[in-house]
């Protein structure tokens, strides 16, 4: 009994040794499984810890949401919030005066963060931490932006810093001390605007009330951030002028549609490389089941020819897993941070590698291959000795075809392909999905489109904002960028669309009892920009009249309104939600600033809020008054905002002008279609060549599957194709029929990609289109056609390379083999 133990173990041992071909095809389908779930799965971590990284850095914290302004009280009740791990304060002190700056474009503040604030939620978002946090009332910790901004290339802790800074309407000098530096990531979102973080001491110094102090929280991980902000503006009783704010990441970013992609994406994958590892096993052991025929013919029993399957296709896993592992390491650590720092996670790259992908991808790989042994073990368990040595393919009952053209070679050929029906299918299906993944992201690619991505975000070629609030020193700048920016624009540069909006600041005689209700709305609407009734003095109620078209006024506040009296400046719309705030007043009195003209207008309607969305000094009101009227009576206007389209052989001439007026200047956006638009291409890069990327390697495991099947299937018929030849079939015939066969899988894969694989595409399209609005479904012809047409010339030529090789030997010596 030992010695026949012991036979069968040597025999099974040289079986598997001598298979080699079969086992590096069986040790490649594994490994490259086990290869592709292992990097796709540390390629989607990677992309969506980046993505969150990027995000945290951009926003500056790691707060979800923010409160103004609240009172002692309801302080206490949010410390003692179950769901709050994590809270902290900030606050604005004073604004940095110009002078001090040498880089003109960028603002600088003297901010506050609580300790909390600072180590909980910002020290988490940046990089490069040189000294310590501010203790000192003369200290101040500084982002390298600041200090470039104010002339410091080169900083070093404990160097002096003289900053003038305003609060309050008053000027102060003082030299800080430069406590640390550090490297944040805000500047890229808001480049126009910096801060010196301060000291409390320094805060309690020149901020003496409570007021403009927002308060930062952090929710338990895992928390409904929505959910929560609703129920915790229940429990604090917020008032009308309080607001619980999103910080910008839960608004902009949908990580579960990320994940709910990387797992379709995935499960794709998954049913990819289970269907190639299960094909290849099961053909590599469907081959030998002559082999364990001879073994139960000499005495194995059935639970032994168990055991000898799984054993080798275990050995195989123990060779094709580790690969697979050890290659995808590799891919983790070399390729994904190549890929990352070449897109816009360059700032924010994070290789992802934990066990548990690991782990996953070594169960996945071990389980479909126990899986794929087990059925084939069974069959080759159960069938008998004699069975087993006249096997060659199709096994089970034979059906009774009764045909007028059963011999015609493609009715041979179509019967063949679904001998083995379960093979079919499984190659069908594989190469199916390859071919139909890959369609569908080169679908998604091409429907991203980058032109009508920018239309969706800029209407127009070119468009200016001026983004400054009211300085009195900066008036005549201001006026002077304008009369250049305007001399550009008459320039006979076939201008198209040209849209000019034009404003003065003027100061509004402040009365409370007139505009107590005005204010309480301004403060509604303009939570973070909160107004003091009782501390507005006179002088500083400064607001704006700005010019308006009779064709935007008649867009906004309908048809039904006097244009003709607009036009001759009777009467002015007012920014404001609520007419009835207004029902004190029926005109406005104002004195223009810089020219100290003064006048009235009659309020004649109401402009929606959230049309410009202009918040003054004080919250005084914003008049809009007809653009030729405005023209007419104000000679200091300066530029408000200025949209254009212009041909694209002069855009480029008309930008580098305008970034000529605009070089050094504060408070100016100067945005091109062309800029966004390159912009747009560079971000999506990547996803181009990751999508394509992985796309070619599903198509591959489903070409690999299908070179697997014509190859085998051919192989294991050797002495079907030489019986065939004896009773009278050519070479070229058996050639013929084989490459029918081939040309048939061809053909029943591209009517499903037409058909099905189209309409899984567009289903992922539709799913795209949630996300990104602008997208228009164009499909990748060219793509398509390239890939249907290799998969029908592999049907072709596969089966006449592998012939050429079978058919080498004598007819006779074919049959006997």
């Amino acid at each position: 009994m030992n010695s026949q133990k012991e036979i069968t173990k040597k025999l099974w041992r040289k079986s598997f040794v001598a298979n080699k071909r079969r086992n590096i095809f069986v040790v490649l389908a594994i490994a490259l499984t086990t290869l592709l779930i292992t990097s796709v799965i540390s390629l989607g971590s990677s992309f969506v810890e980046s993505n969150q990284q990027q995000m945290l850095q951009y926003v500056g914290t790691t707060a979800d949401a923010s409160i103004n302004n609240l009172s002692a009280n309801q302080f206490k009740q949010l410390e003692s919030d179950q769901q709050i791990i994590s809270y902290g304060q900030q606050s604005t002190v004073a604004n940095v005066d110009p002078n001090s700056i040498k880089n003109d474009k960028v603002q600088l503040m003297l901010h506050w963060f609580s300790k909390t604030e600072w180590q909980d939620l910002r020290r988490p978002t940046i990089s490069d931490f040189v000294g310590s946090y501010p203790q000192a009332e003369n200290e101040v910790l500084v982002p390298r932006y600041a200090l470039k901004a104010l002339g410091i290339t080169k900083p070093k802790v404990g160097m002096k810093i003289p900053v003038n800074f305003t609060t309050d309407q008053q000027t102060t000098t003082q030299k800080f001390i430069l406590s640390g530096y550090y490297t944040e990531y805000i500047s890229q979102r808001a480049p126009e605007y910096s801060y010196l973080l301060v000291s409390t001491k320094f805060k309690d110094k020149y901020l003496a009330n409570s007021e403009n102090i927002f308060t930062s929280f952090k929710y338990q991980k895992g928390t409904d951030i929505s959910q929560e902000n609703k129920k915790l503006k229940k429990s604090l009783h917020l008032s009308g002028t309080q607001e619980i704010a999103p910080t910008l990441r839960e608004s902009t970013q949908d990580t579960g549609t990320i994940l709910i992609g990387i797992a379709l994406f995935l499960l794709i994958i998954l049913i990819s490389g289970g269907l190639l590892i299960y094909n290849v096993l099961y053909i590599s052991i469907a081959n030998d089941i002559r082999f364990f025929g001879l073994l139960k013919a000499i005495g194995t029993t059935k639970k032994q020819l168990r055991k000898i399957v799984l054993k080798q296709a275990l050995l195989l896993a123990i060779i094709g897993i580790p690969i697979g592992l050890l290659v995808g390491t590799g891919i983790s650590l070399l390729i994904i941070p190549f890929v990352l720092k070449a897109t816009v996670y360059a700032d924010a790259t994070v290789v992802s590698i934990q066990p548990i992908i690991y782990l996953g991808a070594s169960l996945f790989s071990l389980g479909m291959i126990l899986l794929s042994a087990i059925k084939p073990a069974n069959f080759a368990a159960k069938i008998s000795p004699i069975t087993a040595i006249h096997y060659t393919e199709g096994v089970g009952r034979k059906k009774q075809v009764h045909s007028f053209h059963g011999g015609k070679l493609s009715t041979l050929a179509w019967r063949n392909i679904f001998r083995d029906k379960k093979r079919a299918l499984i190659v069908i299906a594989s190469l199916f999905l390859g071919i139909t993944s890959f369609v569908a992201v080169n679908t998604v690619i091409k429907s991203i489109d980058f032109e009508s991505f920018v239309l969706s975000e800029l209407i127009h070629d070119v468009s200016i904002e001026n983004f400054n609030t009211y300085n009195d020193e900066n008036g005549e700048q201001n006026q002077a960028i304008t009369q250049q920016i305007n001399h550009l624009l008459t320039e006979k540069m076939d201008f198209k669309k040209l849209s000019v909006t034009y404003r003065v600041f003027i100061d509004i005689p402040y009365e409370k009892n007139q505009y107590a209700d005005y204010l309480t709305s301004y403060n509604q609407s303009f939570k973070y920009g909160q107004v003091d009734p009782n501390e507005i003095k006179t002088g500083q109620f400064i607001g704006e009249i700005r010019s308006l078209s009779n064709s935007e006024a008649k867009k906004l506040v309908g048809k039904n309104f006097d244009s003709q009296g607009f036009e001759k400046g009777e009467f002015a719309f007012v920014q404001s939600d609520k007419p009835k705030d207004f029902k004190q007043l029926s005109t406005i009195n104002y004195t223009d600033v810089q020219t100290q003209q003064t006048g009235e207008f009659k309020i004649g309607g109401f402009i929606p809020v959230d049309y410009q969305a202009i918040q003054t000094k004080n919250g005084a009101p914003v008049l809009f008054v007809a653009r030729n009227y405005f023209e007419k009576i104000f000679s200091d206007a300066e530029l408000a905002s200025c949209q254009f389209d212009v041909d694209q052989q002069n855009e480029k001439i008309v930008v580098d002008q305008l970034n000529n007026i605009l070089s050094g200047q504060q408070g100016y956006a100067l945005t091109t279609k062309s800029e966004m638009r390159a912009r747009a291409e560079n971000e999506t890069l990547m996803l181009r060549v990751l999508g394509n990327t992985l796309a070619i390697i599903l198509i591959m495991i489903g070409l690999l599957n299908f070179v697997n099947i014509l190859t085998t299937s051919i192989l294991s018929r050797k002495q079907e194709l030489a019986a065939m030849e004896s009773i009278g079939m050519t070479r070229r015939q058996v050639i013929k029929m084989l490459t029918l066969e081939g040309s048939y899988y061809s053909i029943i894969i591209t009517i499903l990609v037409a058909t099905l694989g189209l309409a899984i595409t567009y289903g992922i399209f539709r799913g795209v289109k949630q996300i990104a609005s602008y997208a228009t479904f164009t499909l990748p012809i060219r793509q398509i056609l390239i890939s249907l047409i290799f998969v029908f010339m592999l049907g072709i030529c596969v089966p006449r390379l592998v012939m050429r090789e079978v058919g080498k030997g004598a007819l006779a010596d074919r049959i006997k083999e």
